[in-house]
């Protein structure tokens, strides 16, 4: 669990402490930088050329603080995914939409991966593998890697049922992106 130091001194994947969660992973390359959110279900907060909010492609949103009122159209499921939400992107699994019972098992608004805290697997420079699982029966595994050639980033997921049993499974990459006045594409960033 040590730091790996590029070339120019900058920890090219670190677990640093953040204000809101307290575990966010930091991927450098030479070309872009990418935060990855443990606590927030391993949203990937941020996503640009330096570390400049400015730079962030991702979208972000002053988060409501608190849930909507319970006399909204909103179910307390959405209610309670939607109060932290500030933009990002998000990995929606192993259910992708309104909150829904599938044979027993009640599945929230946008899944559980989303709502739990990940867990480190490795590291290397400008690479996270990060894992969850869900009611020991969705072994989820995302690996993040900074394109050292160019600003990319490339995610690959996997999910693995761990029960004797077949379980439905969506996967949605929940993507965020910035518009209006915030940060706008650039020749070379790719997403």
């Amino acid at each position: 669990t040590g730091r790996v130091t590029s070339r120019s001194a900058l920890p090219e994947s670190s677990t640093d402490t953040d204000r809101r969660t307290g575990m966010m992973e930091r991927l450098v390359s030479a070309h872009a930088v990418a935060h990855v959110d443990l606590a927030r279900g391993g949203t990937v907060a941020h996503f640009g050329s330096s570390e400049d909010a400015r730079d962030n492609v991702l979208a972000h949103v002053e988060p409501a603080g608190s849930a909507p009122a319970e006399d909204s159209a909103f179910s307390l499921s959405r209610r309670e995914w939607l109060a932290p939400y500030d933009g990002g992107w998000q990995l929606l699994t192993p259910n992708a939409g309104d909150e829904c019972w599938v044979g027993e098992r009640f599945h929230p608004f946008h899944g559980d991966a989303s709502r739990r805290t990940w867990a480190v697997a490795t590291r290397a420079a400008g690479v996270v593998t990060i894992q969850t699982v869900v009611d020991d029966e969705y072994a989820v595994t995302r690996q993040l890697a900074l394109d050292p050639r160019a600003a990319r980033l490339v995610v690959s997921t996997t999910i693995e049922n761990r029960s004797s049993r077949r379980l439905p499974a969506m996967l949605v990459e929940h993507i965020a992106l910035a518009g209006g006045d915030g940060p706008r594409y650039r020749e070379g960033l790719v997403w």
